[in-house]
């Protein structure tokens, strides 16, 4: 048995070096692991199959990758090179809540490399696009400040602190000070935005009668105003329905991930895809087409 002890131990640092040589030379090389797959590839999938895997129909994906205006190649910091249509797949699909090493089965490459490319694909969404979930900025119309307007697009601001609640969140937003400039109809009628209990009344905000000797007409226009709010609040619910990731608390790790970001980059792409084929609470009101929402000039008269 002694005699055996020198081999064991030379068989155990044997598998130490042969594990070592994959993480490190074999893993994150760049080095295909199976067969690539591209968007080409995928092409081919049913398009039940596709919807599932990646939250969009063939068509769909096609009109808003389209819209998005991404160039033609990706590139991460390390020169890892993917065409810009597989590098949204890949977003896409992590943002559905497959699992990085899922990813890495279906598109050939290391889990660090898709990691990278996923990365700088969302980089480039939010940096040319993030202006449009800002109010202040958007000519159309973690606690994130979410807003959802009558057409069902989603406004978003943040992140901000989890201590801070809805009316801290309110004042320090500057969206009373927008509405003051901005909510008003063609002929000049004032439009008003509906909150909860956790509001105040402001200018251009109107929230639900409170106290325990409220009038029939109060109850009754609180029970109605209550169920638009939740109607319009589905919406906000709808974009983790699309991408499951964002509401999977256990994966999402704060100051070791974009958490923010993340959700960001799905509001984008659920206003995208509500622009394309409408939602739940815009059958009353007309949507921007894709191209509109799009606009690459939107960002720069908004600053002029």
């Amino acid at each position: 048995m002694p005699s055996q002890q020198p081999l064991f131990q030379l068989s155990l640092l044997a598998l130490a070096a042969a594990i070592s040589h994959f993480i490190f030379n074999v893993r994150d090389n760049k080095q295909l692991l199976i067969k690539p797959c591209s968007y080409l590839d995928l092409k081919e999938m049913l398009d039940n199959h596709f919807k599932d895997n990646f939250g969009f129909e063939h068509s769909e994906f096609d009109e808003i990758h389209a819209a998005l205006k991404l160039p033609e190649l990706i590139k991460t910091n390390v020169q890892d090179t993917e065409d810009s249509h597989t590098a949204l797949l890949m977003l896409l699909g992590y943002l559905r809540g497959r699992t990085l090493r899922g990813l890495e089965s279906q598109f050939g490459w290391s889990k660090s490399r898709i990691s990278r490319v996923r990365s700088e694909v969302a980089n480039q969404l939010l940096t040319k696009w993030g202006h449009l979930l800002d109010v202040h900025h958007n000519t159309l119309l973690s606690k994130q400040c979410l807003k959802s307007t009558p057409d069902g697009l989603i406004f978003a601001q943040g992140p901000w602190d989890g201590s801070e609640n809805n009316w801290s969140v309110w004042t320090k937003s500057g969206v009373a000070d927008w509405l003051q400039n901005s909510s008003f109809t063609k002929d000049n009628r004032t439009l008003y935005l509906f909150g909860d209990k956790g509001y105040h009344l402001d200018h251009h905000l109107i929230v639900p009668y409170k106290g325990n000797n409220m009038k029939p007409k109060e109850t009754w226009f609180n029970v109605i105003m209550s169920k638009y709010r939740i109607t319009v609040e589905w919406a906000i619910g709808l974009v983790s329905v699309l991408f499951p990731w964002l509401n999977n608390k256990q994966q999402q790790k704060f100051l070791l991930m974009p958490v923010a970001n993340n959700y960001l980059i799905g509001v984008i792409l659920w206003n995208a895809l509500s622009c394309l084929k409408g939602n739940t609470t815009s059958q009353y009101f007309d949507l921007p087409s894709l191209d509109m929402y799009f606009r690459e000039n939107v960002q720069s008269s908004a600053a002029a």
